[in-house]
C-alpha cells in the first residue's frame, strides 16, 4: 500500500466509486440499500418508489439483508457534499456528516417570530437585514435594545447577532408568572468554534455583568429555557435598566474561546497523498477475511449471520459465531413482503415458495357483494363477523342451496375451512346454457399440495348417487374465465331433477376434498 503513487491511489478510488455508483442518482451508494431480485443496488432514498430495477428491469426486493462488510466499505467511501453543486467538499462519511453541519450552502430557517423563510445559510444575514432590520445586532453595535418591554408582562424576542463574521441567534424571554428573565445565545456554526457571551447591565447607579456559554445549534430551545444553564435573572432586577419609553437595553459581547491549533507544516501534496492512502487502508481493513486475515478474494462465502469468508479459505463453519454456523456461498436473503408480522427471511427461490403459502398474504373475499381484502390468517374471522349469516363448512361436508331453482339463474360461493388450505366452493346455474358449474378454489397454507374434490349428488327417492371428481383450482383462478371456458365440472340442468331435496326444497350435495399425494 505504501508503494502506491498518488495517481495509482486516485485510480483505485475512482474505480471503486464507479463500481459503487447508484443507478438512479449516479452518486456513491448510501446505506441502507434497496436491492432487486438480481442483487443490483440503489440508495434507500432512490429506491423508495421503484417498482422495477433500473439496471435489469426485474422486481425490486424489500427488507433485504446483505453482508456486514458491504456496509463497512460504503461507510468508508468518500462522498461529495450534496447541499449544492457549488459546494466542492469531498470527504469520508464521518467527516462529511460534520461538514454538513457547517456547509455554507446548507438550508437554514429564519427563527424570527412569525417568519417562515428558509434558504441557504449564505443568504440568512441578507434576509434578516432586509425583512427584520430591527432584529439584527451587528459587530459595530455592542448594545441591544428591546422595545415595549415590561417586567410584569410576558415577552419573547429573537434577534440575529453578527459578530466578526459569525452568526448567532439570541432568544430572550420574560416570564412574569415565574418572575424570571432569561436569555439564550445559539451559535450558527461555520466551523469548529466555541464562544461565551458577556451581558452587561448598566445604569447611573447600578452595574452588573453576566457570563454564560454560547450553546450549539442542535439544542432544543424549549428545553433549554427551564434548565438554567443560560442567563437567568429576576425580572424585577431589570427595572433600573428600563427607560421612559419602556425600552430595555444592555451591552452584549461575544467572546471566542476556541482552542488555538498549531498549523500543519506538512507539504500539501504529501498531505493529500497520505489522506488518500489512509482512506484506502481503512477500506482494506473493512474487507479483511475473518479466517485468513487477507483482503477478500471473490467469490465469497458467508454464514447465516453474514460473516464473510474467502472461497480460498475453504471454511465450512464460522469461527465467529457461537453456534458455529455453516458457511455457504453468498446468496442474498430477503424478508417476506406480505407483512411485517411474517418473520421469514429466505433465499430467492425459497422465498417465492413461501410467499405463495404465507398465512399473512392478502386475499380477496369472494362472498357475493363483498370486495374486502383480508389477510389469509384472518379470513375465517372475517366470514364470521362480516358475513355472519353464512355457514362455514369442513373439508368433508354437505351443502343445501335452498334458493336453487331449475328455471332460474343462481350463483353461490361457500367458504370451507380446511387444515392445510382454505377453500371457496363456487357454483353457478346458467339457465341459458342449461348447466350447473361447480368447482373449488384452494388458498393453501402448506406447500406441495395436490388437492382434488369429489362431489356426490344423492337421490332422495333411491339409493343411487352420482359422483364427480376434479382437481381443485389454484387461488389465482379467474372465476369468470372458468365459467366462460366451461373447464370445470358441468352438469346438465335436466340431470339435476333427481337431486332436488323433496322435503326442504333446493339442491343438495355432499363433497370431500383430499390431497392426492396422501392417497
Amino acid at each position: 500500500m505504501d508503494k502506491l503513487t498518488l495517481t495509482d491511489t486516485i485510480k483505485a478510488l475512482t474505480a471503486m466509486e464507479r463500481t459503487l455508483e447508484c443507478a438512479v442518482c449516479l452518486g456513491t451508494l448510501k446505506p441502507p440499500l434497496v436491492m432487486c431480485t438480481n442483487n443490483h443496488c440503489v440508495c434507500s432514498s432512490c429506491g423508495e418508489d421503484l417498482k422495477e430495477c433500473p439496471t435489469c428491469r426485474t422486481e425490486m426486493a424489500s427488507n433485504v439483508r446483505y453482508p456486514i462488510a458491504f456496509n463497512n466499505i460504503l461507510n468508508e467511501i468518500p462522498r461529495k457534499c450534496d447541499f449544492s453543486e457549488h459546494c466542492k467538499q469531498f470527504m469520508l462519511g464521518p467527516e462529511l456528516k460534520e461538514h454538513r453541519k457547517i456547509c455554507p450552502y446548507r438550508l437554514i430557517a429564519c427563527k424570527i417570530v412569525s417568519c417562515s423563510w428558509e434558504g441557504p445559510f449564505q443568504s440568512l444575514l441578507e434576509h434578516v437585514k432586509t425583512e427584520h432590520q430591527e432584529s439584527v445586532v451587528e459587530n459595530k453595535v455592542s448594545s441591544v435594545t428591546f422595545s415595549d418591554f415590561s417586567v410584569n408582562e410576558a415577552y419573547y424576542c429573537v434577534k440575529l447577532v453578527f459578530y466578526k463574521d459569525f452568526l448567532f441567534w439570541m432568544y430572550t424571554k420574560n416570564d412574569p408568572t415565574k418572575g424570571k428573565y432569561k436569555a439564550i445565545v445559539i451559535h450558527i456554526p461555520q466551523g469548529v468554534q466555541a464562544f461565551k457571551c458577556e451581558i452587561k447591565f448598566s445604569s447611573e447607579f447600578i452595574n452588573f455583568t453576566y457570563m454564560f456559554k454560547v450553546l450549539s445549534e442542535d439544542v432544543d430551545i424549549d428545553e433549554s429555557f427551564p434548565i438554567g444553564k443560560i442567563l437567568s435573572i429576576s425580572s424585577d432586577e431589570l427595572s433600573p435598566f428600563l427607560d421612559d419609553n419602556k425600552q430595555l437595553s444592555y451591552r452584549i459581547n461575544i467572546i471566542d474561546i476556541t482552542p488555538k491549533i498549531k498549523p500543519k507544516t506538512e507539504h500539501p501534496e504529501n498531505e493529500n497523498t497520505n489522506i488518500l492512502l489512509n482512506m484506502l487502508q481503512r477500506i482494506e481493513n473493512k474487507t479483511l477475511c475473518q479466517f485468513c486475515k487477507n483482503t477478500f478474494l471473490p467469490p465469497l462465502r458467508l454464514c447465516h449471520n453474514y460473516h464473510i469468508y474467502c472461497k480460498n479459505c475453504e471454511a465450512t463453519t464460522c469461527s465467529l459465531c457461537n453456534n458455529s454456523d455453516l458457511v455457504s456461498y453468498l446468496d442474498i436473503k430477503q424478508k417476506c413482503r406480505h407483512s411485517n408480522e411474517c418473520e421469514e427471511v429466505l433465499e430467492k427461490v425459497a422465498l417465492e415458495k413461501h410467499e405463495r403459502i404465507c398465512k399473512y398474504r392478502t386475499v380477496l373475499c369472494q362472498i357475493i357483494g363483498c370486495s374486502e381484502k383480508v389477510q389469509l390468517i384472518n379470513l375465517c374471522d372475517h366470514i364470521k363477523t362480516t358475513h355472519s349469516t353464512y355457514s362455514i363448512f369442513d373439508e368433508d361436508d354437505s351443502v343445501l342451496w335452498h334458493d336453487f331453482d331449475l328455471n332460474t339463474d343462481s350463483y353461490f360461493v361457500e367458504f370451507v375451512n380446511g387444515t392445510d388450505s382454505l377453500y371457496w366452493f363456487v357454483t353457478k346455474h346458467d339457465v341459458k346454457k342449461s348447466k350447473l358449474f361447480l368447482f373449488f378454489i384452494s388458498l393453501p397454507l402448506v406447500d406441495n399440495l395436490s388437492m382434488y374434490s369429489t362431489i356426490f349428488f344423492p337421490n332422495s327417492c333411491s339409493n343411487d348417487e352420482h359422483t364427480y371428481t376434479q382437481p381443485v383450482f389454484d387461488e389465482n383462478t379467474n372465476i369468470n374465465d372458468v365459467f366462460a371456458k366451461e373447464n370445470c365440472m358441468a352438469i346438465a340442468s335436466k340431470d339435476l331433477s333427481p337431486y332436488i331435496n323433496s322435503d326442504e326444497g333446493g339442491l343438495e350435495c355432499s363433497y370431500t376434498i383430499f390431497d392426492k399425494n396422501k392417497q
